[in-house]
């Protein structure tokens, strides 16, 4: 083999290495460019995702701390898909307003705190709650926060499932009662106590359901009251009409002799 054949072979080699070497780092620049692409639209969904779970569940079911945490993770999200994405204006402004919406959250102010009174609302609190739950929960799992803060968050989500039912129970009871309707009343009341029940193993709702059962036992001693009074008239108007009656007979009577 010639010189001349053994430099063809050589440059031969070197131009199909740098072929293969180029085809390489194209596609893995595009593979890098789709797995940033993902990553970025991943980051969008997830901030989106928490966003709506901070929106719609009411500010007063979760603690300031929880809130803060929540707001942070959402900030987080949008800053690292800016940085992955910092030509994406619409990202920059979305980062913009979380870090903004954060700093709400974290003064404390302009807390709508009005409870649940319906059992729609309601319905639809719980599904979030259980969607934010299974976010906490993965966030644990993948090691993002630790034990006893994924254990307090997990506890006040719990908690927030009975207030939401306590909520709409309590509002219909005092509704029943404001119209007068007292035996309706009480059983929102007994609903109340049995769904505290199910969730009083340490205690925490004692309180709660000894208040329950005393408005309970005003309740029925008022429906007791009610009851007694209204058969007292009864009897009144019954005797009165005996009275009537027997007057009337006399007056006949008389009118007979006569």
């Amino acid at each position: 083999m010639t010189i001349t054949t053994i430099a063809l072979l050589g440059g031969s080699l070197v131009i199909a290495l740098g072929m293969i070497f180029f085809v390489y780092a194209r596609q893995r620049a595009e593979q890098k460019r789709i797995e940033r692409a993902r990553r970025v639209r991943l980051l969008g969904d997830r901030a989106r995702q928490l966003q709506f779970l901070i929106d719609e569940i009411p500010p007063h079911y979760l603690d300031h701390d929880f809130r803060i945490f929540l707001a942070r993770q959402v900030v987080d999200f949008l800053r690292e898909q800016s940085e992955l994405d910092p030509k994406d204006a619409r990202a920059q402004k979305n980062l913009d307003a979380a870090e903004e919406h954060a700093l709400v959250v974290e003064s404390g102010k302009n807390l709508n705190n009005k409870p649940i009174t319906d059992i729609q609302t309601a319905n639809v609190v719980r599904r979030n709650l259980k969607n934010l739950h299974k976010y906490i929960l993965g966030q644990y799992q993948d090691r993002k926060i630790p034990q006893v803060s994924a254990q307090s968050y997990l506890k006040q989500i719990k908690s927030a499932f009975t207030k939401s039912i306590l909520e709409v129970y309590s509002h219909a009871a005092e509704t029943a009662q404001n119209a007068g309707k007292l035996r309706v009343a009480i059983i929102h009341y007994k609903r109340i106590i049995n769904e505290l029940n199910k969730q009083n193993a340490a205690g925490e709702y004692n309180d709660t359901i000894l208040n329950c059962k005393r408005r309970i036992d005003r309740l029925e001693q008022e429906v007791a009251m009610q009851e007694a009074n209204a058969k007292n008239q009864n009897n009144q108007l019954s005797q009165g009409l005996d009275k009537m009656l027997e007057e009337e007979d006399t007056w006949k009577k008389k009118q007979v002799y006569d």
